[in-house]
């Protein structure tokens, strides 16, 4: 899927959709909202500051719909935010933690902000390493790991306790 977050949205636009955002009052985030960004000691829904962040750079604001959340992901890291992740409801879905598609993302964007040409990216099926990028004759391979989720999330083993998460992959 391409990206459809304008990237002529810069790091001061995100500012001061945090900004406004700020003086507006932080409203209640819906419970199914998992992603943050981190400003002054304060969370800020994700694809809200994205969305209204749209607005200083191009007249109006982004529909929610128009981009998911693993590009928000992506787009607010390049740009330096830092992000929390805050775990649903006990009624809803267990968080599933970084998913290692979200990682490969983030990283692949992460290599091309920093001028790296992209030679390759595997498929979650596909054994090797997940990226494969070249600068100045210098060639990076990334071998990427999703932060697990603390119990299963599907399959038959849905809702069991995980070994602790110490034991596992890391972000």
């Amino acid at each position: 899927m391409v990206a459809v977050i304008p990237q002529n949205i810069t790091k001061s636009h995100l500012l001061r959709a945090l900004e406004e955002m700020n003086k507006q009052g932080l409203q209640p985030p819906l419970p199914s909202i998992r992603y943050f960004v981190k400003y002054k000691d304060e969370l800020y829904p994700l694809k809200r500051v994205v969305s209204l962040a749209n607005k200083y750079a191009n007249g109006t604001k982004l529909p929610l719909q128009n981009f998911t959340t693993t590009e928000a992901v992506s787009f607010v890291i390049k740009l330096g935010f830092e992000l929390e992740v805050k775990n649903m409801s006990s009624k809803e879905e267990p968080m599933e933690g970084f998913d290692e598609n979200l990682v490969v993302d983030i990283c692949k964007d992460f290599l091309k902000a920093r001028g790296y040409t992209i030679i390759s990216i595997a498929t979650k099926k596909q054994k090797g390493p997940d990226i494969e990028a070249e600068k100045n004759g210098v060639r990076v391979i990334v071998e990427a790991k999703g932060y697990p989720a603390r119990i299963y999330v599907k399959g038959s083993k849905k809702g069991i306790k995980k070994a602790s998460p110490r034991l596992q992959a890391r972000l």
